[in-house]
């Protein structure tokens, strides 16, 4: 099959066949070659001539033996009016009689049909050839014939460095005729001593950078010198294409010479031409490319076909502007350009004034520069200021000498000094020496490292000498070769921090506390059951038993008393914790009557894992000790928490207020402590929990204000 090649622009082809059968068969397979082809068919000449003045075509194939005119017949017509219209003898006769009269007689091509597909493949492959050369000829002969009208002296060089294009100007300016100069080498218009300069710093400019302006000095025919100034540039083909005026005359060319100096410099750039009524007259490729339209359909529109109307409105004004007697030479503004297909293009229009003289204003010129991407990086530059602005922290950067280049409003605000007083100023205007030393470890670090981020602590000092211990979150700016500076953001921790020392603080009292009822309550208790042993040894009294299980209940109370101090400590120590792995590891260390797990939950919670678990195991005991030994317990989750049910008997709703108070139990045998401790761990970690019933009558503990990751 063969391969359909994608193009923006259609080919209309004119296929002259007295068979319409044939016609349609080669539009068939010209279409399936290339969908870029639009055929159009006419079964005469005299039909082909009437397409021809209805329709402008790209190509024409034409048959040889036609009733009343021929296929030669029609290209001697057609050549009159059409003389580079490529046009392709495609016929069944096949001599070289009939070849070589059609080649004499101007046809591009001759070729004879066939009954495979190959030959249409073929066909298909010439037509778009000569379509391509035959655009590029006409391109090309549209920019010579400006160049050849033009007032201003303009040559074009090989790569060889000869002369393969001058116009009368140029010639005239150096006393040679344009055929004289035509194929001679550049040196004939420079004196021996200007040579080198040319050869070894003009041309290398050019061809490293495409563009070179400045002044060099001409060599004319009688052997007079001049001071010319000079512009050469390169063209996509390699040529270079040479702008001169004699300097001498530069007030009276001065309008003339930025015009040309103006299209050159942009050949690379999308330009365009328009006439004193707004129309185009001229666009290059590049403009072509950019918009997707076809050059046809472009020139002698008005910018309307590819700007809205504010754009077309914000053009006028400037072009008034240029026209004034005071306005500048050129203005630039920004332009929206809505292509043929596919997003709006974002542009500058770097707009001037044909020279004219007196009030016939003859036309403006215009380059246009796609700036999209630049738009595109100043939008995320908004939105991250907004987001910066809206985040209600302090954030600043620094150059690589640790000097402020941005500060928002909430940074000003923390440190009290003006933000064209921070701008400028080095780092050590808020921070000590210290913490400067800190941050130059850390950004050692990342460079390192290749990190980004990190964070350290570290006192901002305010412009009243105030100290605010702060949290900064450091990252290196980007940059692809070097380090250009950092930009920090800062968090006011000196509320955590003085939580944090609270909390040290309860902590070491709760760790006295455990400390004392560990030692001072379990050794007389251990001088106890020592003592008891010794008077069971010698003598048996009841009395004895009933002290024994009193003292196994005050050990009972002293260790679920040590779990409660311990659990009360403030959790520092936060990870992420599957619930439902925790849950199912715990379910069996209950006791050998677990009852019957169910595990209905796959959420990860940030928890201290140790102490989650004793909450579950708690939970769990209470529900076996209450529930018996084949008792269902669920762990499952909700909105923002987790609960343990189970479908024992429950709790009444008159108790669900005291069972979490410590010491409370409705069991002779319980401490009372198993659910205090479950409600000091879940406060440890600022969860609430909340007793109520499950769905079918059982008891349901719900800890809520969990985080989920």
């Amino acid at each position: 099959m063969a391969l359909i090649r994608q193009t923006n622009r259609s080919i209309r082809v004119l296929h002259v066949d007295d068979q319409p059968d044939f016609t349609d068969l080669t539009a068939t397979y010209l279409k399936r070659n290339d969908d870029s082809f639009s055929i159009a068919a006419a079964k005469s000449v005299d039909g082909a001539l009437e397409r021809l003045r209805e329709t402008d075509f790209d190509c024409i194939i034409s048959d040889y033996d036609m009733p009343e005119k021929t296929g030669l017949d029609f290209l001697e017509i057609v050549r009159e009016d059409y003389p580079d219209l490529p046009f392709i003898l495609f016929t069944g006769k096949g001599s070289e009689e009939v070849a070589g009269k059609a080649i004499s007689a101007g046809a591009t091509d001759y070729l004879q049909k066939g009954a495979g597909s190959d030959q249409y493949s073929l066909l298909a492959n010439r037509i778009r050839n000569y379509v391509d050369k035959s655009h590029a000829q006409r391109q090309r002969e549209r920019q010579l014939e400006a160049i050849k009208n033009a007032r201003e002296p303009i040559s074009i060089l090989n790569d060889d460095g000869e002369f393969v294009y001058v116009n009368t100007a140029f010639a005239e300016l150096y006393g040679y005729s344009e055929t004289e100069l035509l194929g001679e080498h550049w040196r004939l218009l420079y004196p021996d001593e200007e040579i080198p300069h040319v050869q070894e710093q003009i041309l290398p400019t050019v061809h490293s950078q495409g563009y070179w302006h400045g002044q060099t000095t001409g060599l004319r025919a009688d052997g007079s010198t001049f001071v010319e100034d000079h512009i050469i540039s390169t063209t996509g083909r390699g040529d270079l294409v040479c702008t001169v005026r004699n300097a001498t005359e530069r007030d009276e060319r001065e309008r003339t010479l930025k015009r040309y100096e103006t299209l050159i410099r942009a050949l690379n750039d999308p330009v365009y031409a328009l006439d004193a009524d707004g129309k185009f007259t001229f666009v290059n490729d590049a403009f072509v490319n950019l918009v997707g339209y076809e050059r046809e359909r472009i020139l002698g529109s008005t910018p309307g076909l590819i700007k809205n109307r504010n754009d077309v409105e914000t053009a006028e004004r400037n072009l008034a502007s240029l026209l004034s007697s005071t306005g500048p030479e050129s203005l630039v503004f920004e332009v929206e350009i809505q292509p043929k297909d596919g997003d709006p293009i974002y542009c500058e229009d770097h707009m001037g004034v044909l020279p004219y003289e007196g009030d016939e204003f003859d036309g403006s010129v215009g380059v246009l520069r796609d700036i999209t991407e630049r738009k595109e990086r100043e939008r995320d530059l908004q939105r991250y200021e907004a987001i910066i602005e809206a985040s209600g922290d302090p954030v600043y950067s620094l150059d690589n000498d640790g000097r402020f280049t941005f500060v928002n409003e909430a940074g000003v605000e923390m440190t009290g000094y003006d933000e064209e007083k921070l701008l400028g100023e080095h780092i050590s205007i808020i921070m000590e020496e210290v913490d400067i030393e800190r941050g130059k470890q850390l950004i050692d670090s990342l460079l390192a490292s290749e990190g980004t981020w990190d964070t350290f602590e570290m006192e901002v000092i305010t412009r009243d000498d105030e100290r605010i211990l702060c949290e900064n979150h450091l990252g290196l700016l980007p940059e692809s070769c070097e380090y250009s500076g950092t930009v920090g953001i800062l968090r006011d921790i000196t509320d955590r921090s003085q939580r944090k020392r609270e909390l040290e603080r309860q902590n070491a009292r709760l760790e006295e506390f455990t400390s004392v009822v560990s030692h001072d309550l379990r050794n007389p208790l251990s001088v106890a059951k020592g003592r008891l042993k010794a008077a069971q040894d010698e003598c048996e009294s009841e009395h004895l038993d009933h002290v024994q299980s009193a003292h196994e209940r005050m050990e009972a109370l002293i260790e679920d008393l040590l779990t409660l101090a311990r659990e009360g400590e403030a959790v520092t120590d936060l990870e992420q914790v599957d619930l439902g792995s925790v849950a199912a590891n715990c379910c069996h260390a209950t006791s050998e009557a677990e009852g019957n797990p169910c595990i209905a939950t796959d959420k990860i919670i940030r928890a201290d894992r140790s102490r989650l678990q004793q909450l579950l195991e708690n939970l769990f005991a209470n529900a076996v000790e209450h529930g018996g030994e084949d008792v269902t317990i669920t762990v499952g989750d909700f909105d923002n928490g987790f609960f343990v049910e189970d479908d024992g008997v429950g709790i009444p709703e008159s108790e669900r207020s005291r069972v979490l108070e410590a010491g409370y139990s409705t069991s002779a045998e319980g401490t009372g402590f198993g659910l205090g401790i479950v409600k000091q761990i879940a406060e440890a970690h600022g969860w609430a929990v909340d007793v109520t019933e499950s769905e079918s009558g059982g008891a349901r503990i719900e800890i809520t204000d969990v985080e989920f990751l």
